[in-house]
C-alpha cells in the first residue's frame, strides 16, 4: 500500500483490511477464420433477404441497474471473502432493434423469451418480413422462439453472431 493514502482506504488498511483492485479476466474470442466466413455468409443472406423484401435489424438487450459500482473492493488480509455492499440491485430490461434509419426500443422486466417475442411481433407488425441479427443468449434461442419463428411461416428470420465476438477480436487478424 502507498505511504500517502487517506481516507477510506488508509481506514481499511488499518482495520487489516487489504483493498483489492480488479484484476482483467481472459475471455475466449472467436477465431478469425470463423469471423471471416461468418460475415461473408451474413452479408450474402443480408442481400438475400434484402431482395426478398425482408427489414435488416440488430437486436440487442441491455439491463440498467441503479448499483453502487467501485474499482475496489475490501477484505481481511488474507481472506478470500470480499466484504459485501448494502445497496439496491432494482434494473430495468431495454431490448432494442437497430436498421437503417430504424429505431425501436422496448422497456421490460427482463430479457426473457417473452419479451423477446413481444419485440419481434411489434417489428412484424411495422415491417412484415424482419431478418433480425442478435446474439446467442439463451432467450434468443429458446423452445418458445422456436415455435415463435415456426408461426411466422418464415417471416422472421433470426441470425445469429458466431460464439465469443462480445470481445474485440484483434482487427489485423480479420480480413
Amino acid at each position: 500500500m502507498c505511504g500517502t493514502q487517506s481516507g477510506a482506504l488508509a481506514l481499511a488498511h488499518r482495520l487489516n483490511f487489504s483493498v483489492r483492485k480488479p484484476r482483467p479476466v481472459h475471455h475466449k474470442t472467436a477465431v478469425p477464420e470463423v469471423l471471416e466466413k461468418y460475415v461473408n455468409e451474413t452479408i450474402a443472406s443480408i442481400k438475400g433477404h434484402i431482395t426478398a423484401g425482408y427489414t435488416v435489424l440488430c437486436l440487442h438487450a441491455a439491463a440498467l441497474r441503479n448499483s453502487g459500482s467501485s474499482a475496489r473492493g475490501i477484505r481481511l488480509r488474507g481472506g478470500r471473502k470480499t466484504v459485501s455492499v448494502n445497496f439496491s440491485m432494482k434494473s430495468i430490461t431495454m431490448i432494442g432493434a437497430l436498421g437503417v434509419d430504424k429505431c425501436h426500443i422496448n422497456f421490460c422486466k427482463g430479457a426473457n423469451s417473452a419479451n423477446v417475442i413481444e419485440m419481434l411481433e411489434q417489428l412484424r407488425a411495422k415491417y412484415g418480413k424482419v431478418f433480425i441479427i442478435l446474439d446467442n443468449v439463451s432467450a434468443h434461442k429458446s423452445k418458445a422462439i422456436k415455435e415463435y419463428l415456426a408461426e411466422t411461416a418464415g417471416d422472421a428470420v433470426l441470425w445469429y453472431l458466431p460464439p465469443y465476438t462480445a470481445a474485440q477480436p484483434n482487427r489485423d487478424s480479420v480480413a
